[in-house]
Formats: structure tokens, C-alpha cells, sequence
């Protein structure tokens, strides 16, 4: 099966940027006013401002008039998607890279605003015009905004600054090891990770293997590490989806390969000298708890997530937020195992949606959609009501544009509810989430619930044509949806 084309930068930036914070005061820049140029410039070309339709920190700009305005955010009046000329950036290189750094500097101080999201959007596109001129400056854009984007964890910027940073480094002359390891962390830790949690599994297992061979044989440590560590986590999400992982057999090789990679991932994080090997190896070790959560391995998992929790104590870090979670799941686990009643109280996870409903940055972010998932399913399992919070889930994994994630919820609500029959079960559990609920969905649309829909009181399976025919065109459909940007 050929791996479908992964869409290049400038599709990406034709798109406006998918903001889900509110706006600050606003000030709309009048093109012919130029903030970012001489006068004889603006009546040769458009401003710069028109190429950013996300807006920059009035703060940034040069002119003190607008300052006076007690403005907080610039937008142009007539923006534009289409990227920053090559020649124009070449000309006004000096006010580009005054632009990009500053910007830059924001965003690693603002990740919090409501803003955060605009003006990384503005710095994309920056660093996409400085890509074509001056690869050199831009290698190390994704490695520096990496913890901005997963917090905020906005996938198409996310899966943007990784193409931005790619391209640079394989343009960049020099291909040493600096290069290679900001290369594979853009693919490694920007592609397969936005490929992982959209459900494209084929596609990040490939581009993991092709960061492990070119990490190893550049003798590039960290990036193999990460590299390591992200295929861990993929290989657990392999052996819990039905359609890739169909047997009990196929489950558990997938999860000792799991366990194998995060491992490995855990020894060579240890050996580095960098000022984040504490949070990586945390980070690992959680996941290592996960692998052993779904291997049944309760003790394990609960001592492995003990070590991340030892070092992962700043409510700043995702992986705080992470073990929050992680910590009601096995509590619920071991409960199960020692014949209690189910978990009804989900403190951890309230204190995730705590922190991120009152932070405007992440209030729709992949950690708050998790969260809710997770208390849904434990607020089933005690017999309570779960319907708001897959509600909530799916709205945030749609906003995402995540349909991967937001039918998986769907389904699981589907199998908690009043369920479907065991035979249309296991047909659709042969394809992917988001073929499943698209075909689920269109034939309800068309003929009701298929537990209603019996004929001489039998359930209709794959030969029905009626299935084959909404399953077709499901995985049309889904084909289609994997050839545009997220």
C-alpha cells in the first residue's frame, strides 16, 4: 500500500491559521499606512503585514503612533494567505528577521496568551519566507517552538513548523549532526506525532522508521531517542486499535514492541547531557506506566508512574498533566482487580480540566480532550452520567479537525450506549475509527439504527450491500480527507 503524500508547506499556508483563543484588543492596520516599510516601499508592494492575516503584538511593531493607540494586537486591514514573496523577503531581508525573532521571543513568553496561537501562525509564515532565502536561520524553528505548539497543541501549526524546519535543514549546507538531530526531531516529533493522534498510523510508522536508520547511522543520540520514544507510544496505540491489531496475539507483540522502544528510549535519554533529561526520562517512564496499564501489568504500572511523578512535579509541563490522568486510570484499574466498587472520583483528572478550562490558551487542546474521554469512561463504569463529557470530547477533537480522535469517542459512546449488534460490532472494528463512524453514521442516516433494521430478525453483516456500500464510500471518503491538511 503506497503512503499517501504528505502535504507540502505552501498547501499548509494557504490556510488561515485555526485559532481557538479569543482576540485581545484589536487595531486593523491600513495597508497603505505601511507599518513595516518606507512609504516609496508600500506604494511598490504590499505590506508585510498582509501576508500574517493572524496579526502581530502591537508591541512589535516599530511605529509609536500605534503604540499611543493603547492597542494590544495589530491585524492588516486586507490580509492574504499566500506566502511572502521570495523577492520581497530577499529586499526587506533586515526588517524579516527583526520580525521573526521578536515574534519568536513572544511566543516563548506568551505561550499562555490568548493570542499564542495567532502570532506562532505569523511566525510560521515568517520563518517559510526566511526557508527560501536563508535556510540557516530557520533549522531550529520547530526545536524552539516545540513546547509552545504541544501545549497549545494546535496540529496544523504543529505539523507546519515541522515541514518549515525539515525543508531548512535539508537545504541548510552544512549536514552535520546539528543538522540531522533538529531534522528528525521536525519529522520525529512534529509529522509522526500529528500523524499518530490523527490516526494515520502507516504513515508515522514509516516516517519512525526512517528517522531511526538516519538517527543510528549518524550516530545522533538524542534524536534517536525521541525517535524511539515516539514509536513506543505508537506501537501502544497499534496494539489497541481493532483494525491494525485484530488478535490477542497481535496485541501483545505490538505492546512488548512498545515496551521495547520506550526502554531503549529511557537508557540513551539517562546517558544524555542536556538540561531537559529530567523531563524526557519522566515523560518516557509514563509512558512505559501506560504500556504496562494496558498489558494488565497493574504493579508495574503503578511503580513507573511513581518515577515519572518523582520527576514531572511542575503543573507548566504537559507531562504533569499526563500523569494526572494516568494516576485515576490505574486507581481504577486497581480497584477492578481487588473486587471494589468502581472509581467515582476522578481528582486528577478534575484538576486537568481545572487548569485548562481557566487557561485560555489550551481550553481546546488534545490534553483537555483526553481528560474528558478518560472521565467519561470511569464515570460509565460507576454507573454515572458520562454524556456531556464525550460531548465536550468531540467538540474539542473537531475543532482540531482530529477526526481520527473524535471517532473513536463516538464509537466507544456507540458500545457504552444502547450498543449495536454483535455481528455490525465486528465488521466495522475491521476499519479504522474514521470509517467506521462515517459509515456507521450515513447508514443510520439512511435506514435507522442497524439493531432496527434486521431482516427476518437477522442482523445484517459484510455481504449485506447495503454495508458494503456505505463502507465504500466511508473509505472514499476517508481517502480523500487524508490528501488535505489538517
Amino acid at each position: 500500500m503506497a503512503t499517501p503524500a504528505i502535504p507540502e508547506v505552501a498547501s499548509l499556508m494557504q490556510r488561515a491559521p485555526v485559532i481557538n483563543a479569543r482576540d485581545s484588543i484589536v487595531i486593523v492596520a491600513n495597508q497603505a499606512s505601511d507599518i513595516f516599510q518606507s512609504n516609496t516601499l508600500a506604494r511598490e508592494r504590499p505590506s508585510l503585514l498582509r501576508f500574517l492575516p493572524g496579526g502581530v503584538p502591537a508591541e512589535l511593531a516599530e511605529r509609536g503612533a500605534l503604540r499611543e493607540a493603547h492597542a494590544t494586537w495589530m491585524k492588516p486591514e486586507f490580509a492574504t494567505t499566500d506566502p511572502i514573496p521570495t523577492d520581497q523577503c530577499r529586499d526587506e531581508m533586515a526588517e524579516v528577521l527583526r520580525l521573526y525573532r521578536s515574534l519568536m521571543t513572544w511566543c516563548l513568553a506568551n505561550r499562555r496568551a490568548p493570542n499564542v496561537l495567532a502570532a506562532l501562525d505569523s511566525l510560521s509564515r515568517l520563518g517559510q519566507a526566511l526557508g527560501e532565502t536563508d535556510p540557516d536561520t530557520v533549522v531550529d524553528i520547530f526545536a524552539r517552538v516545540e513546547p509552545v505548539l504541544k501545549y497549545n497543541g494546535d496540529f496544523n501549526l504543529m505539523f507546519r513548523f515541522g515541514l518549515i524546519a525539515e525543508s531548512a535543514c535539508k537545504k541548510a549546507p552544512a549536514r552535520d549532526r546539528r543538522i540531522i538531530e533538529l531534522q528528525t526531531q521536525a519529522t520525529t516529533c512534529a509529522h509522526a506525532w500529528v500523524l499518530q493522534r490523527t490516526g494515520r498510523l502507516r504513515e508515522a510508522e514509516h516516517q519512525l522508521d526512517l528517522d531511526e536508520t538516519l538517527n543510528r547511522d549518524a550516530g545522533v543520540n538524542r534524536g534517536l531517542a525521541f525517535t524511539l520514544k515516539c514509536r513506543g507510544r505508537l506501537r501502544r496505540i497499534i496494539a489497541d486499535r481493532s483494525d491494525r491489531s485484530p488478535t490477542e496475539e497481535a496485541r501483545n507483540k505490538f505492546l512488548g514492541l512498545s515496551l521495547a522502544d520506550l526502554r531503549e528510549a529511557r537508557d540513551v535519554f539517562q546517558r544524555l547531557d542536556s538540561a531537559d533529561r529530567q523531563i524526557q526520562v519522566a515523560d518516557t517512564d509514563s509512558l512505559i506506566a501506560r504500556t504496562y496499564l494496558a498489558l494488565g501489568d497493574l504493579k508495574r504500572a503503578r511503580r513507573m508512574w511513581r518515577r515519572a511523578d518523582l520527576l514531572a512535579r511542575s503543573k507548566e509541563n504537559k507531562t504533569y498533566l499526563d500523569q494526572r490522568i494516568l494516576d485515576d486510570e490505574i486507581k481504577a484499574a486497581e480497584r477492578r482487580e481487588a473486587g471494589e466498587e468502581e472509581l467515582s472520583a476522578t481528582p486528577g483528572i478534575d484538576e486537568v480540566l481545572f487548569l485548562t478550562e481557566h487557561d485560555a490558551a489550551v481550553a481546546a487542546s488534545e490534553i483537555r480532550a483526553r481528560a474528558l474521554f478518560a472521565r467519561a469512561r470511569l464515570h460509565a463504569a460507576a454507573d454515572l452520567d458520562y454524556t456531556d463529557d464525550v460531548a465536550a470530547s468531540v467538540a474539542i477533537y473537531e475543532a482540531l479537525s482530529d477526526l481520527n480522535s473524535a471517532s473513536e469517542v463516538k464509537w466507544w459512546a456507540i458500545l457504552t450506549g444502547p450498543g449495536v449488534g454483535e455481528q455490525t460490532r465486528r465488521m466495522l472494528e475491521d476499519h479504522p475509527p474514521s470509517v467506521r463512524m462515517r459509515a456507521y453514521e450515513s447508514y443510520v442516516d439512511e435506514l435507522g439504527l442497524p439493531t432496527l433494521t434486521a431482516i427476518a430478525h437477522r442482523e445484517r453483516d459484510e455481504h449485506d450491500r447495503t454495508w458494503q456500500r456505505h463502507i465504500r464510500q466511508a473509505r472514499q471518503a476517508d481517502a480523500i480527507e487524508e490528501g488535505h491538511p489538517w
